[in-house]
Order: structure tokens, then C-alpha cells, then sequence
């Protein structure tokens, strides 16, 4: 009878040598690291395509080609739909298209890690624009209360109110800015402006843009413009706006016309045509400047003038000037000499 013998076992994990164990030992490794490192440079990656894909849209948008542009911003979205830089590029170029896909962008955004306070305020500002109160009120309220001295957030309040159209609020708001920062030029022309919106407040905006006026920033700028158009400044205050559109540093042409404007406003007819024809040379340099005079000179109802400052002949030379000097006409109720020359064969048209 044959003895009857058990199987050997196999080699098994216990047989195995020190270079299969090493052999593993590093397989192990680089998974581990794979898994901890691969991660986040696949993400970088994909954070770094998307952001060029909607660079690429914005580009598409610009060459106006639309379709191509939102197939790029929905690739760029789908590639990353919580990185930060992608959802703001996409969200400004969304402004262009849609104010209500951006707003739901914005608000995406906000609530992402990476995202800032000039998100929240964008966000918040928007919202307002498009009357979403649901979405403005809260966020602004939740950024009031947590840092209630801040000027934007305060300005941002005011807007808000605006949109609900509470002018006391607005009011309200903007003059609490004003108190905070007394000598900031921007603070106290928001103020300004938000006075002016009120039908009821907008005979107190003047005096407060006489005050920002003097500076020589933008909004100084714009507050010297406010002031000419109001129409309601006495001769010292006019001419005081006047010599300060003059002088400012970001002043252009428009800006010489509204001073001469002032100036023609207080002047006896006679002193009037001069000032007017002194004007004329002085501020008339190049081409394009004669488009801007002539469209001025319309908008005071001076179409005789129009007519001998851009002479028939002339005004055939250039399409803008050509319209101005049509304009001059009808409102001269010149119809057969319009007839006759729109008669004609060839029309810089």
C-alpha cells in the first residue's frame, strides 16, 4: 500500500524573494503619490485649459462670432465649473449676451473658495441692474453688516435702494458716504448724482458738484459736465464751471464746447457771434474736429452757421459732414434744395 502524501504547498507570499517584495514596494509607492500628487496636476491642468478656452470665446465674441463664441464658453465651463478665473472670465463675457446667464455665473462664483469681495460687490451690482432684489438684498445686507463703514459697501446699499426705489434709503446712504469721507471727490459726486435722480432733492445736486468740481479727477470731470447741462447756474457759477472745464487736465473738445456753451449763454447777441466765430478757429484742428463742431452747432439750433462752416462742397467730401449739413437743412425746412441735392448721382452716402 502506498503511503499517501499531503501536497506541498506553493511558494506563496511567504516565498517570495526581497526583489519581488521591493518590485511591489514601489508599485505601491507610485500609487500612493499618483493618487495624492496626479490628482491636483490633472486639476491644474484642466483649470489651465479651461481658462484658455474662455480667453479663446472672449476673443470669438469680439470678432463677433457668437455661435462660436458660446459653444467655446460652454466647453470652457464644463472643463471646470468651480475654478474661479473661469467663472469670472465667463461671467463678463456673459455681460455682452446675457446680464441674467451672468448673474447666475457671478452667483456661482461667490460661492467658490477662490472667489473675492469685487466678486460679491459685481455680483450684488448686477443684480440690482436686472432687478433681482431676491439675489441683491440679502448680499448686500449679509456685506452692510459686516463692515458698515466701508464706502463701497455703503455706495453698494445705496444702489440697491435705487433699485427698490427707495430715494430716502438712497439718499440716505450716499449722504452717510459723504459724511465718512468729506474731502473724497467720488464720494461726494455720487451723492451728487443720486440727489439728482430724486426729482424732489435734484435743485441740492449743483451745489454739491460745485463743490467736487475743483479737483482733478474723473469724476471731477463729470461733475463739471453735470453742472454745465443743468441749465439753472447764475453767470458767476457758470463762468466759474466754464474757466474749470478749461483747465482741467482730462478735458477734450466736448469739453471746450460745453465752456464755450456757458460762456455764449450770458453773452449780448452781438458779442455772441464773435465769441462764437473766435471759437471756431481756435478749437478746429483736424477733420474730425469739424464733425464734432458741426454736430454741436446743430444742437444749438445754429443751422445757418452749420451751413458756412461746412459749405456744400465740403461736406461732400465725408458722409458725417454730409449728414450734418442735410441736418442744417431740414431743420431750415429746405426741402427743394434738399430734393436737389439728393438728386444728384453721386452722394458720399
Amino acid at each position: 500500500i502506498e503511503e499517501r502524501q499531503d501536497p506541498q504547498p506553493g511558494p506563496g507570499w511567504a516565498g517570495l524573494g526581497w526583489k519581488a517584495w521591493t518590485f511591489l514596494g514601489v508599485v505601491l509607492v507610485v500609487l500612493v503619490l499618483g493618487y495624492y500628487f496626479g490628482r491636483p496636476v490633472f486639476q491644474h491642468w484642466r483649470h489651465l485649459r479651461s481658462e484658455h478656452l474662455a480667453e479663446k470665446a472672449n476673443e470669438l465674441m469680439e470678432q463677433r462670432r457668437f455661435h462660436e463664441a458660446q459653444s467655446m464658453s460652454r466647453a470652457a465651463f464644463l472643463m471646470a465649473p468651480h475654478h474661479p478665473a473661469t467663472l469670472r472670465k465667463l461671467a463678463e463675457l456673459a455681460l455682452h449676451i446675457s446680464p441674467q446667464e451672468a448673474l447666475a455665473l457671478y452667483r456661482r462664483l461667490i460661492q467658490t473658495p477662490g472667489s473675492t469681495l469685487d466678486d460679491v460687490h459685481r455680483t450684488i451690482r448686477l443684480a440690482a441692474l436686472v432687478r433681482r432684489l431676491d439675489v441683491a438684498v440679502p448680499l448686500s445686507e449679509k456685506l452692510h453688516q459686516t463692515d458698515p463703514m466701508s464706502i463701497e459697501n455703503i455706495q453698494i446699499a445705496a444702489e440697491v435702494a435705487l433699485a427698490r426705489r427707495d430715494w430716502e434709503g438712497a439718499i440716505a446712504y450716499a449722504r452717510r458716504a459723504a459724511l465718512i469721507q468729506p474731502s473724497n471727490p467720488d464720494v461726494q459726486y455720487f451723492l451728487a448724482r443720486i440727489l439728482y435722480l430724486d426729482p424732489e432733492r435734484r435743485a441740492e445736486a449743483p451745489a454739491v458738484l460745485l463743490d467736487v468740481s475743483g479737483g482733478l479727477t474723473e469724476n471731477s470731470l463729470r461733475a463739471l459736465e453735470g453742472l454745465a447741462q443743468t441749465g439753472h447756474l447764475d453767470e458767476k457759477t457758470a463762468m466759474r464751471v466754464a474757466d474749470r472745464l478749461r483747465a482741467h487736465p482730462q478735458k477734450k473738445l466736448e469739453h471746450e464746447l460745453l465752456a464755450t456753451t456757458l460762456e455764449l449763454r450770458f453773452l449780448p447777441e452781438d458779442e455772441r457771434s464773435r465769441r462764437l466765430d473766435r471759437a471756431l478757429e481756435e478749437l478746429v484742428n483736424e477733420d474730425k474736429d469739424k464733425t464734432t463742431v458741426g454736430r454741436w452747432l446743430n444742437t444749438l439750433g445754429l443751422h445757418e452757421k452749420v451751413l458756412t462752416f461746412l459749405p456744400l462742397d465740403e461736406a461732400m467730401k465725408r458722409q458725417d459732414w454730409f449728414l450734418i449739413h442735410l441736418d442744417a437743412m431740414e431743420q431750415l425746412n429746405r426741402w427743394q434744395a434738399l430734393v436737389s441735392i439728393l438728386d444728384r448721382q453721386s452722394l458720399p452716402l
